[in-house]
């Protein structure tokens, strides 16, 4: 192609070039119709959004001016609040009375009595022990608590009462369960002792017991010669409440 024709097809803006294939296509008359018909299609779109534009646009400037117009309005009518001149007076605080004073707010502690009792007595609360609670787990199901108690003096070195405390919901079948836990009271001297390692045989678990339970008082029964002012009504035993000793393992204790 020289220069003179070059310049011939860069004047002519309706010109276009095809490929050797699409020339084919050309040929045909569908194909013709075909794109003539795409070709129609795009106008029209472009047309229609090119007004859809224009519309918005005018609508936007119109509700834009009317929004400016009411905040106008609105700056300059807009009532003010007007504060009271008249102040309403707070009630004054009622002056406490002498009974009603932050001393008598304070807790004071509690004190016992010492006078003996007579022919005239009431049913009390013992004071409870001072006893230091340990938690023991993964015990066999086939151990005894007699021999859970041997197991604590052994470990522990004492001679005191052990509190021993099978930690099971009544009425359970024993073996039934994997293993078996228990709360076990001790004198609170022998704290160091229960919390260390080496008291505990293999295979056992411990910690301090913490109990988060609401505490449950029971009533004792008075003496024969008091005249207690709370009846005390005799026990019932029924057979669900009653229980049956079992005797203790002399084997040791298997964890």
């Amino acid at each position: 192609m020289n220069k003179s024709f070059l310049k011939i097809v860069s004047e002519s803006s309706n010109l276009c070039w095809l490929c050797d294939e699409c020339s084919k296509l050309m040929k045909l008359t569908r194909f013709r119709d075909t794109m003539s018909s795409v070709g129609a299609a795009l106008s029209s779109i472009s047309a229609k959004q090119d007004t859809i534009h224009a519309e918005l646009k005018l609508e936007i400037a119109k509700n834009g001016r009317q929004i400016a117009e009411l905040a106008k309005k609105n700056s300059v009518g807009t009532p003010t609040r007007s504060r009271p001149s008249v102040f309403l007076a707070r009630p004054t605080p009622k002056r406490p009375r002498e009974d009603e004073s932050i001393e008598s707010l304070i807790t004071k502690p509690l004190i016992g009595g010492t006078r003996l009792t007579g022919e005239f007595s009431v049913a009390t609360v013992p004071i409870p022990e001072d006893l230091f609670w340990v938690y023991l787990s993964r015990i066999h199901p086939s151990v005894e608590p007699a021999a859970i108690e041997k197991l604590c003096k052994t470990g522990l070195k004492c001679e005191e009462p052990v509190k021993v405390i099978p930690l099971v919901k009544k009425g359970s079948n024993l073996s039934t369960l994997n293993f078996i836990s228990y709360k076990i009271g001790v004198d609170s001297k022998y704290r160091d002792a229960a919390l260390n390692p080496e008291t505990w045989p293999t295979g056992v678990l411990f910690r301090e017991f913490v109990d988060s339970r609401p505490k449950n008082f029971w009533r004792p029964p008075p003496s024969p010669n008091a005249t207690p002012t709370i009846p005390v009504l005799p026990a019932v035993s029924t057979p669900s409440t009653t229980t049956t000793e079992i005797p203790a393992l002399e084997t040791e204790v298997i964890c």
